[in-house]
């Protein structure tokens, strides 16, 4: 498992002056790496990952220590993304989850979005990306 570790300058959107840690999963190298820079532009702390099995491994060990967020992609073939979100959440119940998805209508949304996870769609930009980050953290502290 490789880790990537992005840290930004402090978040000018926190209110208590901190930066969140994010965790994002990718099996794309090169998406991971956009994500965390328009992340590090924003303030973020950004760990990166390329599946679903090592944000466990990662969540579970001493580098999971304050990670707030969970962005990942869905669009992995041969996974049960919900299942994977779900366990997740059941070990985790705290940690927002944003999925980013480029399939409109899939199954797998439809089972996300009943269980109140965020989905993003592809494509987006950092501005986007960060709005919907602050809304759920906003929503969550009301």
């Amino acid at each position: 498992m490789k880790l990537h570790r992005n840290a930004g300058p402090q978040s000018q959107g926190s209110k208590d002056n901190r930066t969140m840690r994010v965790l994002v999963v990718d099996d794309e190298r090169n998406q991971r790496e956009t994500i965390c820079r328009g992340l590090f532009l924003y303030g973020y702390d950004c760990i990166s990952v390329k599946d679903l099995d090592d944000a466990l491994l990662i969540l579970n060990g001493p580098d999971g220590q304050g990670i707030e967020m969970l962005i990942t992609d869905m669009t992995k073939p041969g996974t049960d993304g919900c299942g994977l979100i779900d366990n997740i959440k059941g070990l985790h119940e705290n940690l927002r989850v944003l999925v980013i998805a480029g399939l409109h209508r899939t199954a797998e949304i439809d089972c996300l979005r009943r269980r109140g996870i965020t989905i993003l769609q592809k494509p987006f930009d950092p501005d986007n990306l960060h709005m919907l980050m602050q809304r759920m953290v906003s929503d969550r502290n009301h």
